[in-house]
């Protein structure tokens, strides 16, 4: 699934788009503009300037690696800032910069002064091919470091032929707009460097595929964790035998105990009391299920958003809150094990409603996972879950730290 979260500031969602390698390895995410609010004037990617991203981060006290981690950053430019004078705040040997032309014949000298300005930083510089473009102007081959086409322009019996014309010998080149299984399909025979659309982050189902039977028991674990209602002893007995789960738990519990200064929190018990069974019930459970996601992809950090971006709008839906938490999260189970819905329900002993919502998406609640689903696809719907998503990014954020941690 391509995950559109972000990070609101100012009334606007700052948003990562992934992109993927050839191994369909995460690799870079693309930071864009989407409104929160309606009064905020919505910007395209096109017209995303890093500059404006950073600062706009900055200035919130959001660290440019808690929206993208240690991944390469991939941000449009306008084209009189990138041959500007004024530096750029984005770290040069990590970012690649988009420029997106409207006409090439226009500007073509001064795409070719504006790349050849910021090269020498350390920035690589990407061009997107305009739309009437029949392949990469000559200029520019040895001033551009990829070339950015649309999967909807390549020859789906010769995707390798269409790329080196498109990109007239480019040296990388990156596809936009894989939005199906067939486009990714077709773009991975390309030859090309990086992917990014809807289906880059959708993990390839293995038909007839299972969860592995030394996994089970762990997934098994987890989806007991997140599902039910636990006392103190019940989770402190599943916990006992998870000894790195019961450090992390003491870290966390010390931290919040006393509101980020370190404190002491002796015993498992205590742990639990100061975190509160539902808090501790979510975080085991993502924890546990987590290590058995596809660690290349950004499968648990979408799984997570969608989960809390229900149980933020559940209100709205009149449905409880936990339970939209839940059924979000199961609902994310196949893309975060490889496997599919009929396999996660076969295997898994799961409430019928539960299975219901996250599944066959029935019910408000299944209503509201589509349209939180169907904005982190395309990052386009109502903005009240524009501003969910946004939160719930946050949140995730900061329970994956605590679980690298």
């Amino acid at each position: 699934m391509a995950t559109a979260e972000g990070t609101t500031v100012d009334g606007l969602v700052v948003a990562r788009r992934p992109l993927v390698d050839g191994g369909r390895h995460l690799v870079a995410f693309e930071l864009v503009y989407h409104p929160a609010v309606p009064e905020v004037e919505r910007y395209s990617s096109a017209e995303s300037v890093p500059v404006a991203v950073h600062e706009l981060l900055l200035s919130h006290g959001v660290a440019l690696d808690e929206v993208v981690g240690d991944r390469q950053v991939v941000c449009a430019v306008e084209l009189d800032v990138l041959g500007g004078d004024a530096p750029l705040m984005l770290p040069p040997r990590r970012t690649v910069l988009v420029v997106e032309p409207d006409d090439l014949d226009e500007s073509l000298e001064e795409v070719v002064a504006a790349c050849g300005r910021r090269r020498p930083e350390g920035y690589r510089i990407a061009i997107a091919l305009p739309a009437a473009a029949e392949t990469l102007p000559p200029e520019l081959r040895d001033v551009v470091d990829l070339v950015v086409v649309p999967a909807a322009r390549l020859d789906h019996d010769d995707p390798r032929d269409s790329v080196r014309h498109l990109a007239g010998g480019a040296a990388g080149v990156l596809v936009r707009g894989c939005d199906t299984a067939d486009d990714l399909r077709v773009a991975l025979r390309s030859g090309a460097l990086w992917f990014q659309g809807s289906a880059v982050q959708s993990p390839p189902v293995r038909e007839g595929a299972r969860i592995a039977p030394s996994a089970l028991a762990q997934v098994r674990l987890g989806v007991e964790l997140i599902s039910r209602d636990l006392d103190v002893k019940r989770i402190e007995a599943v916990l006992r035998p998870e000894p790195a789960l019961v450090a992390q738990l003491l870290d966390l519990a010390a931290a919040g105990r006393y509101r980020g200064m370190r404190g002491q929190v002796r015993s498992l018990r205590e742990a639990l009391v100061v975190m509160g069974n539902r808090r501790v019930q979510r975080w085991a459970a993502v924890t546990i299920l987590g290590r058995h996601g596809n660690p290349d992809a950004d499968v648990l950090v979408a799984g997570l958003v969608r989960a809390r971006a229900c149980e933020l709008l559940a209100p709205a839906w009149g449905v409880d809150s936990d339970f939209a938490f839940t059924a979000g999260l199961i609902s994310t189970l196949g893309d975060l094990l490889g496997v599919d819905g009929d396999t996660i329900l076969s295997t898994l002993e799961l409430n019928a409603d539960l299975a219901g919502a996250a599944f066959r998406r029935q019910g408000r609640v299944g209503e509201g996972i589509d349209v939180v689903e169907d904005f982190q696809r395309t990052d386009r719907g109502p903005e009240e879950v524009a501003a969910a998503v946004a939160a719930a990014f946050g949140w995730a954020t900061g329970v994956l730290a605590a679980m690298e941690a």
